[in-house]
């Protein structure tokens, strides 16, 4: 092959990758937006469905019904969000809106949002550590990440004490490292969560918290951090990226 085709070739593997690029994140627009816009009109119509029972005393049991439904909700959310990212960050790439946040409050959030997950396995979270660890990250996905780590400890270790414990380093970053006692994955779960995308998901199976655990740490390196799993426990280390802009 000439010198000339060998450019040739090369230039069509170029386009075909740029093409391939377009189209996934053109599918990630439009899949968003389709199901992020009937997700928002549902809440706005629960949130007002919940406003007008707190007013009235004739609709018993109505308001519990309505607060089932924005739990539901909001785990759809989550779980559209995860999607997206996932499909993301098994291309290679997951774009960050970094500003500064509390990595505290985003893991008071993350017991909030699963709050009814916890009592359910029966499990208690509290959050132990610092008053506050500051940083500019992304603060949804962080939020996400530490979701996910809570899932996972839930799983791990049901009908025990779970301990967030949120340190700042000395290089000024956060350490959010969550302890539930369990006996933890196995050593091939744990090799799982740090493959490469379509061997992770070769090797997935229904119920364990692999697919959260791996996009935690998608989460942790697209900041300059790392995911660190051990027996009863999981710790998401982030580097302070300095002041916002």
């Amino acid at each position: 092959m000439s010198e000339a085709d060998d450019r040739d070739e090369h230039e069509r593997g170029g386009r075909e990758v740029e093409e391939i690029d377009r189209v996934r994140e053109e599918f990630l627009r439009v899949a968003g937006h389709e199901l992020r816009s009937p997700l928002t009109a549902m809440q706005l119509q629960i949130d007002t469905l919940i406003m007008a029972v707190q007013q009235s005393a004739t609709t018993v049991g109505i308001e519990e019904r309505a607060e089932r439904i924005r739990r539901s909700l909001h785990k759809l959310g989550w779980i559209i969000e995860e999607v997206l990212d996932l499909v993301r960050a098994g291309g290679g790439w997951l774009p960050l809106r970094a500003a500064e946040v509390d990595v505290v409050d985003l893991a008071r959030h993350a017991i909030e949002r699963f709050a009814h997950d916890l009592e359910r396995a029966g499990c208690e979270a509290r959050l132990v550590g610092a008053g506050e660890a500051l940083g500019v990250w992304d603060g949804p996905r962080v939020e996400h990440a530490l979701g996910s780590l809570l899932i996972a400890a839930v799983k791990s270790g049901p009908a025990t004490a779970i301990e967030i414990d949120i340190q700042i380093d000395e290089e000024g970053g956060a350490r959010a490292e969550i302890r539930d006692g369990g006996a933890g994955l196995s050593p091939a779960q744990v090799a799982l969560v740090f493959q490469p995308f379509d061997r992770m998901l070769a090797g997935l199976q229904a119920g364990n918290p692999i697919l959260g655990l791996w996009l935690a740490r998608m989460v942790a390196e697209a900041h300059g951090g790392r995911l660190v799993i051990a027996p009863g426990r999981h710790a998401l280390h982030l580097p302070k990226t300095g002041r916002p802009p």
